[in-house]
């Protein structure tokens, strides 16, 4: 008897599947994410009430300390998961797991180095140069040290969970990530029922202990699902893929560095002519930015490693349309949440924090509208990512990242209020949003129109109309619960009408109406059992 065929799969039936992959794994992890920021919501609330502004405000700019000690490893990360996910797709499970040993060992060797290193220089920083109440001191450096341990757990941990994100196994990460969320939220409600003794080292302790666990969950799965991170010695210590992880996390390296400059630097600035209260706003607002950032984030988890595979097989228009739908969808599901929050922040804040820190709303405001600038473009930054040239790309947006630490710097210098010190992120934020087109114009053929008409235009449009929309409770009523839920579904109702209209094509709506067609009578028949 002849050999049966091997199955094989049409080009189209191979883009549906990668659709249906990546819709399944951005619906799991949006479940997620919706779920983690209602979670979250709370948990912010008791931890900043049961530490209070003080404490929380040290918890934030030491952590700010570890950042840039630890920034390094997830330039690694990034390396690591593009290799990944480029010999995935091309198909060569040995050539994978040699990728796998050699960022295991590099990953290994950054999380001592981090022990060795980082330990004498964060605790230097902290005892000399940051703005620390006297009898806080010795709390802020036992928080650092702990802070270390979750920061050794997180870079060992990085070659497995890369594989996960590569293999497309995103719907699991969600799963822990949500349990995750549940640990914290007990943890944070049990915190405010009443702690004896330094409620700020307890919830250190506490707080590491479950991002250990988490860690040690992630690198569990790994192993045993995955045949690709199987530890072979001798693959240890391949120097050439070594070098060639090494030399791509450099210029990724040079963004990392401009992004902790931008970001945590500020923290830093705003604590030394500010103080602790300062920080507590900044991290309130960066709370919310990452709760939002999340709805996004399980979109661009999702379609990054598909983005790199693709280019690995070798389609490149694919490729390029799939970057586009990221920046777009991104954007738009950011919007669905910002809008709301960008009209009632003050209201909001007040909701959750009942007495929010000086200036949480302006930072939570700037920093969303920089976060949402940065999504619009996000697709780019992937796909250029995935072909490797990513030299100029960020050396030149991590320089410009770099220059909004000196700026922040200067605007506070110049008797500015703190408000225009953050401003400085959103300011920079511009600039790299216009880069990364203009360079995508030059690197991959990407003509401006295009971004500029499947993209810019559709979120604008949409979020135009949300706004509008939102507008009409905004002006007619005084701040309460009913007027933030109005304006939250007349943006939604805004952005839902004008989104299928004119923010998806044909293709897409087809899409949607067809597998929404589906769940329903699924629905039915479930119900009918």
């Amino acid at each position: 008897m002849a050999d049966e065929a091997p199955q094989r799969f049409s080009s189209a039936e191979k883009q549906m599947n990668s659709t249906h992959r990546v819709v399944i794994n951005t619906l799991t992890t949006y479940v997620r994410s919706v779920f983690g920021a209602g979670l979250a919501l709370f948990t912010s609330r008791w931890v900043l009430n049961a530490l209070g502004q003080t404490d929380f405000g040290l918890y934030n700019v030491v952590g700010s300390i570890l950042f840039f000690v630890t920034f390094f490893s997830a330039t690694f990360a990034a390396a690591s998961s593009r290799y990944f996910a480029y010999s995935i797709g091309e198909g060569n499970l040995e050539d994978t797991n040699r990728w796998f040993n050699a960022a295991l060992l590099l990953h290994a060797l950054l999380a001592a180095v981090l022990i060795l290193g980082g330990w004498p220089i964060g605790e230097y920083f902290i005892k000399y140069h940051l703005t620390i109440p006297p009898d806080r001191l010795a709390a802020s450096i036992y928080v650092f040290r702990l802070s270390l341990i979750s920061a050794f757990f997180f870079m060992v941990s990085i070659p497995m969970v890369s594989m996960l994100t590569a293999k497309q196994l995103i719907y699991e990460q969600a799963v822990i990530g949500l349990f995750q969320s549940l640990l914290t939220f007990v943890f944070a409600y049990i915190l405010i029922r009443g702690v004896e003794g330094d409620r700020l080292l307890f919830y250190a302790q506490y707080t590491v202990a479950i991002n250990v666990f988490i860690q040690s969950v992630y690198m569990l799965r790994a192993v045993a699902v995955l045949p690709e991170c199987k530890l072979v010695f001798h693959r240890l210590f391949d120097m050439g893929r070594f070098r060639k992880i090494i030399t791509f996390s450099g210029w990724h390296a040079t963004n990392g560095i401009g992004f902790a400059l931008s970001n945590q630097g500020i923290a830093v600035v705003l604590n030394l002519f500010f103080g602790p209260k300062a920080n507590a706003a900044y991290g309130i607002a960066n709370q919310v930015t990452n709760q939002t950032s999340q709805l996004s984030t399980s979109l661009v988890g999702a379609i990054s490693p598909e983005i790199t595979s693709i280019e690995g097989s070798g389609d490149r228009r694919r490729m390029l349309s799939l970057s586009n739908r990221a920046s777009k969808f991104s954007t738009l599901m950011v919007l669905l949440f910002v809008i709301p929050i960008l009209f009632d922040t003050d209201y909001l804040l007040k909701l959750w924090l009942k007495t929010p820190p000086d200036y949480a709303a302006p930072f939570c405001r700037i920093i969303l509208l920089a976060f949402l600038l940065d999504k619009i473009t996000i697709g780019y930054e992937i796909a250029i990512n995935a072909i490797g040239n990513v030299s100029v790309l960020f050396g030149v947006t991590g320089l410009l990242r770099i220059i909004t630490l000196p700026l922040g710097y200067l605007f506070v210098l110049g008797g500015q209020n703190p408000v225009f010190c953050v401003a400085a992120i959103l300011i920079m934020n511009v600039a790299i949003t216009l880069f990364r087109v203009y360079w995508a114009g030059k690197v991959l053929d990407e003509p401006f129109r295009d971004w500029f008409m499947n993209v810019a235009i559709k979120c604008v449009v949409a979020s135009v109309a949300a706004s509008l929309l939102a507008l009409v409770p905004f002006l007619l009523m005084e701040p309460s619960f009913i007027r933030l839920v109005l304006i939250t579904l007349m943006s939604t109702l805004g952005m839902a009408l004008v989104g299928w209209k004119f923010s998806l094509n044909d293709r897409e709506r087809e899409y949607i109406y067809e597998n929404g067609k589906k769940a329903v009578l699924k629905f039915k028949g479930f119900l009918n059992v």
